[in-house]
């Protein structure tokens, strides 16, 4: 007859004497924390013999050691009883587990001795009693070991979260992020420590390296990156190519690394706060990432970089600044204008247009200095005008705003924007196209005659120039006809209405030495306005007979490659032979026939012309208020200075006039016209 086997009963998880050795050490680091404390409380505040800011800076430091070290001691101090604790609980269930393993042997011994001794059908109620008496123990051992297991995982609970005090989150592995604070609280030993780190992570990356090397050289630096010490010396160390490197391992990816990104992006945002002068680091904060003029692809994969940088880790959250995100966004907009394409159209290897991405992140933001630097230069302005928006220019219009807000910088922006709005539309821009989209335009009007209104002096020198028959600037000239098309908005054109209003009325009104070959300056101003909304009205007009001429010239264009040319192929080849010619002939004058039937013969019908018309008596009207009440001689020379500013504006604007339409024969040779006309429309390529 045999018996059951033993439950086994083992000695629960845990080694007694090494916890009791960690006891021990714990112990004694908080009792040097409690001696170290009271050392430093009271008058530790001061460094005697130290003096000025030398003295202040010691004293401050001495502040944080002691908080430091009080910090220290109630950790240590609350991990060494929660420790005992569990050396209490462990060594209670080894007890019991002990009394139990006796249990189990005497039991096992007295039924051998009656179960060997006694009739075997008489030994089953012994093996029964066995087998309840192991049952019993089977579940002793289990609460024994559950014991520990709870316990041991409340002590993990209170050690880890003994961090949080420290740098720590309170979850596990925070060694790194305690390090990182400790090395802040303590920069006279912190500072080498970082700065051997980072230096030793940019080593890292200096050779052969996969994508899994990369991220963890990344993850291991991740919890230090947000220290502006490890951040400049890692960024300056890597130096403006490593970066770029960097940038591009990054924008290669489908799925650019979470983790690289975040490292990299705090680094930028805590680097940014060190201010430094000329050098490496400065270099690297500076640099152009993006070259315009690359016709690879690398270029774009760098644009991708930079947004992954963007997109992993918010400005609030300590990582790129937003004038950092600005400037970069200069670099992705110069590219983009000098290449004719985004970014996004070359690679398609992400799902957020990058360009996108910085404008909605800087519109969130709510930074007029960064929004001033994005909208700062007529690159950029050009670029994003010549896009279209699927959040109908708000994100766009938010920017505007902000930067018309910042200041000089912001009067800078708005100026830049009206060149942009202008460039392109002069009679004497022959290699300028007018690339702006003619529904962005219309969704920014309110926005940018808001920040026309609240700069009125970037339009009113150019308006009193104009007015004057002085000759325009390039960019003078541009911004003026931008203030013109600005101006189509009825609602924008009264914004900058009243605020040219404003400006000029309160301006004294002196006409000595005027005439109407010399106009007083409101005078000037308020004429040359009428005579730019003028010239929009008829500009608007032109655009749209251009347009339809490019339409027109597409869809014949387009007839002409898929049926006419075939058909005139097919022709000639069959008068090659006897027979053929005359079908053949009949077919082509079907064709030829055919395409005015279907809009495709390269003519159009000019809409009317149903724009508001100023002229030089509303000129007049204008600058009546200048002088109110004033005698009729007075009246007289401000309408004739009117009326002259008027004319002279207009003559400097010209009067845009809109393609005529063909005649119904079809033309010679239609890729010839198509390219000649397409070389007329503003926009089109």
């Amino acid at each position: 007859m045999n018996l059951p086997a033993p439950v086994p009963l083992d000695p629960p998880p845990g080694d007694p004497s090494a916890l009791a050795d960690l006891v021990s050490v714990v112990t004694g680091a908080a009792f040097g924390m409690g001696v170290l404390d009271a050392h430093l409380a009271g008058p530790a505040t001061s460094a005697p013999g130290w003096l000025g800011a030398d003295a202040t800076a010691a004293a401050e430091q001495v502040v944080t050691v002691s908080d430091l070290v009080r910090r220290l001691h109630e950790t240590l101090t609350a991990a060494e009883q929660r420790l005992r604790l569990h050396a209490q609980v462990l060594d209670d269930a080894r007890t019991r587990i002990a009394a139990l393993r006796r249990d189990q042997a005497e039991d096992f011994a007295v039924a051998w001795t009656r179960v060997g001794q006694s009739d075997p059908a008489l030994a089953q109620p012994v093996i029964r009693e066995l087998e309840e008496a192991e049952t019993d123990r089977r579940r002793a051992h289990a609460a024994a070991v559950a014991d520990v297991l709870d316990d041991a995982t409340a002590t993990a609970q209170v050690l880890d979260g003994a961090t949080t005090g420290l740098g720590g989150t309170g979850a596990p592995g925070q060694e790194a992020a305690v390090l990182a604070n400790v090395a802040v609280l303590l920069p006279g030993w912190g500072d080498g420590e970082l700065i051997a780190r980072a230096w030793a992570a940019a080593r890292a990356l200096d050779g052969p390296v996969t994508a899994d090397d990369i991220d963890a050289i990344a993850r291991e630096g991740l919890p230090f990156a947000g220290a502006a010490t490890y951040a400049g010396a890692l960024l300056a160390d890597l130096d403006e190519d490593g970066v770029r490197w960097l940038l591009v391992h990054l924008g290669q990816a489908t799925e650019p690394s979470g983790i690289v990104a975040q490292w990299l992006a705090t680094a930028f945002g805590a680097a940014s706060s060190l201010g430094a002068a000329n050098g490496p680091l400065r270099d690297v904060l500076d640099a152009r990432y993006i070259d315009p003029a690359s016709t690879d692809g690398t270029a774009d994969e760098v644009v991708f970089g930079l947004t992954a940088l963007l997109a992993a880790v918010p400005a609030t959250a300590g990582g790129v600044r937003n004038e950092t995100a600005a400037a970069w966004g200069v670099q992705m907009l110069g590219r983009e204008r000098q290449q004719g394409v985004t970014a996004t159209d070359r690679l398609r290897r992400w799902g957020r247009d990058p360009v996108t991405v910085v404008v909605d992140r800087l519109a969130a933001a709510g930074d007029r200095d960064a929004a001033a630097v994005l909208l700062g230069g007529r690159e950029a302005w050009d670029a994003l005008l010549a896009r279209s928006w699927d959040d109908d220019g708000a994100a766009f219009a938010t920017l505007v705003r902000d930067a018309a807000a910042a200041g000089p910088a912001g009067e800078a922006a708005v100026r830049s924007g009206l060149q942009a709005l202008g460039t392109g539309l002069s009679p004497t821009d022959v290699d300028v196209a007018w690339t702006v989209d003619r529904t962005t335009a219309a969704e920014l009007s309110p926005a940018l005659g808001d920040a026309v209104a609240a700069h009125p002096g970037v339009v009113t020198d150019a308006l009193a120039a104009a007015g004057a028959g002085q000759q325009l600037s390039p960019t003078e000239d541009a911004a003026l006809r931008g203030l013109g098309y600005l101006t189509l908005d009825v609602a924008t054109a009264a914004i900058v209405q009243s605020a040219i209003d404003q400006v000029t009325g309160a301006e004294p009104l002196d006409l000595a030495g005027t005439d109407p070959t010399t106009p007083a300056r409101a005078v000037a101003i308020r004429s040359a306005f009428v005579a730019t909304r003028e010239y929009a009205q008829r500009l608007d007009h032109a655009i749209d007979g251009y347009l339809a001429m490019s339409d027109a010239v597409d869809r014949q264009f387009s007839y002409d490659v898929s049926l006419r040319f075939p058909v005139f192929a097919f022709s000639k080849i069959a008068g090659l032979f006897p027979g053929t010619s005359g079908p053949a002939s009949l077919v082509e004058a079907l064709v030829q026939g055919g395409a005015s039937l279907v809009n495709a013969d390269g003519s159009w019908a000019l809409a009317p012309d149903n724009g508001l018309v100023f002229d030089r008596e509303d000129a007049a009207a204008a600058v009546a208020p200048l002088a109110p009440g004033a005698d009729p001689a007075t009246e007289e020379l401000l309408a004739r200075q009117a009326r002259a500013a008027f004319d002279r504006t207009a003559q400097l604007l010209g009067h845009p006039e809109p393609p005529a339409p063909p005649d119904e024969s079809v033309p010679d040779d239609p890729v010839d016209l198509k390219r000649t006309q397409l070389d007329h429309v503003p926009g089109h390529d």
